[in-house]
């Protein structure tokens, strides 16, 4: 079976919704516009993951758009046939877009939930079968947390998440390390804050605001030593690891893991955080999944010279094999358990 070939009439529905008319938004309209300038592209991916995971259930599987955004994705999926399609997103602008387009499309999803991984399973107290991200992992605050409780819902259950987030590809490694640097020093997007007072501000001085507000006597050099220790954490943890080890002992634990993760502190959303790929086997590994993994392809859609340059390097993707991770635009993350594995291994013999 191949979704692919719902792209082109799902393209055309989508070439008559206009993104004004799905949310007033600034940030989910302009992200639904980015999503329809590249409609075909976007699609692809879809049908791609779709086609990966199909392979391991079928279209009467309970699959979870997780982080759904506009949910052009779960849209997709229940149009190809999904008896069972529910999106999540922890942003209600995003959800009451994505609902919007369901309407406007005339595809009912089955079932709405504003929250995150543990308002899902709260929620909806039915195995689901297949958990997708797409371009959402990299956020995460905390995936050994994200993994149990997916795993608390149903410990079958199929996982896949596509990042564009390639530690092992130098040229996306090195924007995405500078885009990190702004978000912690400079400036961050102030359209993906959630608190109008820290709106646009740095991590590092949200950070030393929240210290100073929870902390009043510290000293500013204590202050502005914590912030920049703290990187990578969100509010909570901040005021337990100060709260517990350094008004007592004045030195905490914890530590970075490298120079250029980091998070907003309010939300705990990481900024495309770049984990290589040995760690992300580590942590399947740990949840006592197995995990396949899958180079991505680039947009090469058009007649001009840099979609002739793209098509090459998406030949060269799939020539190099594994390898061509250090020239690809994303990866998928396919995860299950190994009972799965061996059932596929005796099918096939």
């Amino acid at each position: 079976m191949s979704f692919q070939k719902y792209i082109a009439p799902f393209a055309t529905l989508l070439s008559n919704i206009e993104p004004l008319a799905v949310s007033k938004d600034a940030y989910p309209q302009s992200y639904l516009r980015h999503l329809f300038e590249n409609k075909t592209y976007f699609l692809s991916i879809y049908a791609d993951v779709l086609d990966k995971t199909i392979k391991h259930s079928n279209k009467e599987a309970t699959l979870l758009d997780f982080g759904c955004g506009n949910g052009l994705f779960a849209l997709f999926a229940k149009y190809a046939g999904f008896k069972n399609v529910i999106a999540c997103d922890v942003s209600e602008p995003f959800l009451k877009a994505a609902m919007n387009l369901s309407t406007q499309l005339e595809i009912p999803i089955d079932k709405w939930i504003v929250g995150d991984e543990k308002e899902v399973v709260k929620i909806y107290n039915h195995p689901i079968d297949l958990w997708i991200g797409i371009d959402v992992i990299e956020h995460i605050y905390n995936l050994d947390a994200l993994f149990k409780t997916i795993q608390s819902n149903n410990n079958q259950m199929v996982t896949l998440f596509t990042t564009a987030s390639v530690y092992e590809n130098p040229f996306k490694k090195r924007s995405l390390q500078k885009l990190m640097l702004q978000d912690e020093l400079s400036d961050s997007n102030a359209q993906q804050s959630s608190n109008f007072e820290y709106a646009g501000k740095s991590f590092y001085e949200i950070r030393k605001l929240l210290i100073t507000k929870q902390f009043p006597n510290l000293t500013l050099v204590e202050i502005d030593h914590l912030a920049a220790q703290t990187r990578g954490l969100i509010k909570e943890d901040i005021y337990k690891l100060i709260e517990k080890e350094f008004v007592p002992n004045k030195k905490i634990s914890y530590a970075p893991l490298d120079s250029f993760n980091t998070c907003d502190p309010i939300t705990g959303s990481f900024t495309e955080r770049l984990l290589p790929i040995s760690d992300y086997k580590h942590l399947y590994q740990h949840q006592g999944l197995q995990l396949d993994i899958f180079n991505g392809f680039y947009n090469d859609t058009g007649d001009n010279i840099k979609s002739k340059c793209l098509r090459l390097a998406n030949w060269l993707i799939k020539l190099l094999g594994r390898k061509g991770v250090v020239i690809s635009p994303f990866i998928v993350l396919l995860g299950y358990p190994y009972s799965k594995l061996i059932v596929k291994k005796l099918f096939i013999i």
